[in-house]
């Protein structure tokens, strides 16, 4: 029986406030720094999620219904709601007729995100993709899984097939090209989750830390050679094209391990692993709704987020002052209605 690790809890939950101070950086040399720190990093969300995953606990079916009821309904759920809400701000300022905002839902529903939807519902390309991914998983895991043999040329035939298509990410409906190599990741977690690798750390005490600083040293030489520093949703991993996918793989392997690890490290400070595994737990609601709520406080505030130009010609010290004040904002409204929602569930299960 595997048993919850609160390192993994806390490396997702360090990955989404990453993510989410990433998207509301203006400065360039902060985004690039950013993006050089982060990589591929929702390769570990994939990696996790294969790393949990129990053989034989269900059927095919029953897993997929259950993976459409975490990821299917929520996306459909939040980007309901944030399109609505929008919607009503862009209709109040006179921005855009309800007929453009409702072929842009449409567009969106069918796996086609335009700029106007981009600006606050830009992440939840993660779930549909996500789905898509387990689907392939739950049909090929067990199999993958019942011999090494199996799994290295699966992994690479499905690495492959990402290579050949990544360049076509952007115009192909739900980011299909991205599907195989993320369902690789999941499949190398699956293979670690059976060893129980992360609750039996190869090294011990110093030598683990050792171990993690050799690692991250490791991650930034491959990743100043083969340059996969650009976020997977783009569908460019690096400079060498399709070639680029598998040294992302590669990549992304060295940064779990430093992450997870990391993670094991800072967890003996109960402070930290309380917090962190609380973002943990809830990044796929943070994942939803973070970039809304930083559109419409920024809406509110005046202060632009992300990439978009600012006003007046702003230094970049004071630009990135009020980038970090709204991500700080914007963190304490999805604590607090997340503790909210977090008693209204106990409330109503009680």
């Amino acid at each position: 029986m595997k048993k919850r690790l609160v390192s993994l809890d806390m490396t997702k939950g360090i990955g989404i406030i990453i993510i989410m101070l990433m998207h509301c950086l203006s400065s360039p040399i902060l985004r690039t720094v950013m993006i050089y720190a982060v990589g591929s990093f929702m390769f570990i969300f994939f990696f996790i999620t294969g790393y949990n995953y129990k053989p034989g606990k269900r059927s095919i079916g029953q897993s997929i219904r259950q993976r459409a009821k975490q990821i299917v309904i929520p996306f459909y759920l939040y980007s309901a709601v944030i399109i609505a809400a929008s919607a009503v701000i862009f209709i109040a300022m006179g921005e855009r007729a309800p007929q453009d905002i409702l072929y842009d839902t449409i567009k969106y529903y069918c796996g086609i995100t335009t700029h106007n939807m981009e600006i606050f519902l830009g992440p939840l390309w993660f779930l549909p993709v996500m789905f898509l991914s387990s689907v392939v998983f739950f049909f090929i895991a067990d199999f993958s899984l019942g011999s090494t043999k199996r799994m290295v040329p699966i992994i690479l035939a499905l690495t492959s097939v990402s290579a050949l298509t990544i360049g076509y990410t952007a115009a192909v409906p739900w980011k299909l090209p991205l599907v195989p190599v993320c369902t690789a990741v999941m499949l190398a977690g699956a293979y670690a989750g059976q060893k129980q690798f992360f609750a039996n750390p190869p090294f011990k005490d110093t030598k683990l830390v050792l171990s993690v600083l050799g690692s991250v040293a490791l991650y930034i030489v491959l990743t100043v050679i083969f340059g996969n520093t650009r976020l997977i949703s783009r569908g460019i991993l690096g400079r060498y094209g399709g070639w680029s996918v598998f040294t992302a793989f590669v990549i992304a392997l060295v940064q779990i391990y430093a992450f997870v690890f990391g993670c094991e490290l800072m967890s003996k400070s109960k402070t930290l692993a309380k917090i962190f595994s609380w973002f943990g737990v809830h990044s796929l609601q943070i994942l939803a709704t973070h970039l809304a709520l930083a559109y419409y406080i920024s809406r509110i505030t005046g202060w632009p987020y992300g990439t978009r130009t600012f006003p007046g010609g702003m230094g970049s010290v004071k630009m990135d002052l009020q980038n970090f004040a709204l991500c700080l904002v914007m963190i304490g409204l999805i604590v607090c209605w997340l503790l909210a929602w977090d008693k209204v569930k106990d409330s109503l299960s009680k």
